[in-house]
């Protein structure tokens, strides 16, 4: 549904999608502004839940890297590939499938394994022991800080979702490094900043920040925008019985002036003698 971010204002109109809502959420804050650019509407943001619990800390990582996504172009996976296609010393695991899984196979050199969809336990497997998870898209996506349940860090495009849910190397207690251009250069220089100081971050405050999206979190969130909500419109509502019931007091004060207001004696006709 990416593409309905950028349809006319009139069509979404015409379906009636814009009426009913009475709010809207949204993941992130780049959500956000394209719910009001599409929708001309707020939202409120509500990060989904990361059940923390469910997922093993692992401190030992193994000498190779992670990402895992749906192989379709915005998520650019081709992009982390062809990073890894210029430094051969570095191998890369590629979890998923999709449209772009042919071109990907034929273009990814001997060291990126293209594995495609795999089960739980293989998952688990690659995310608990891989040194770190890169992340190239700007739009929202729960693996990175389901990684980060695992201990793992996160190499990430510095836009959009990595903003919101990482933590940067040069803060207190980081969990990611960013890059900040969408290109074979940036990525691999973020790569090699990691190599150079990923010591500073650790499998447990990866783990902390995934956390912070707790199921718990998130259902205090949850309520809350639901209280809100209910609370603006039985405002709203009270609102509008009030204009409603002082128009028709109005139109009742009217009638009954009409009433009781003397009736004016009819003109005589003049009479010629």
């Amino acid at each position: 549904m990416l593409h309905a971010w950028d349809r006319q204002h009139d069509h979404l109109r015409e379906q009636g999608i814009t009426q009913g809502a009475k709010s809207w959420i949204a993941r992130v804050v780049l959500h956000v502004r394209r719910i009001m650019k599409t929708y001309r509407r707020e939202a409120a943001v509500i990060v989904p839940p990361v059940d923390v619990s469910a997922f093993a800390l692992c401190t030992r990582k193994e000498d190779f890297y992670v990402t895992a996504a749906r192989l379709v172009p915005h998520k650019r996976i081709g992009l982390i590939v062809e990073a890894f296609n210029a430094t051969p010393e570095r191998k890369l695991v590629v979890i998923g499938s999709g449209p772009e899984m042919a071109a990907l196979c034929v273009r990814a050199g001997a060291n990126v394994a293209l594995v495609g969809d795999v089960s739980l336990e293989t998952l688990e497997h690659y995310l608990q022991r891989a040194s770190a998870f890169i992340f190239a898209s700007e739009d929202f996506d729960a693996m990175p800080w389901q990684a980060q349940a695992y201990g793992m860090p996160v190499i990430a495009f510095g836009k959009g979702t990595a903003l919101e849910t990482a933590v940067p190397l040069g803060d207190a207690k980081p969990n990611s490094v960013y890059f900040g251009q969408q290109t074979i250069e940036a990525i691999n220089a973020a790569i090699d900043r990691f190599e150079r100081n990923g010591k500073q971050i650790s499998p447990a405050a990866c783990r902390a920040n995934a956390g912070r999206f707790s199921p718990a979190v998130f259902r205090c969130a949850f309520m809350a925008e639901m209280t809100r909500t209910i609370a603006v419109s039985s405002l709203r509502a009270a609102s509008a019985w009030r204009v409603e019931s002082d128009a028709e007091t109005s139109d009742a004060k009217d009638s009954d002036d009409a009433l009781r207001r003397p009736m004016e004696p009819a003109h005589k006709s003049s009479t010629r003698h």
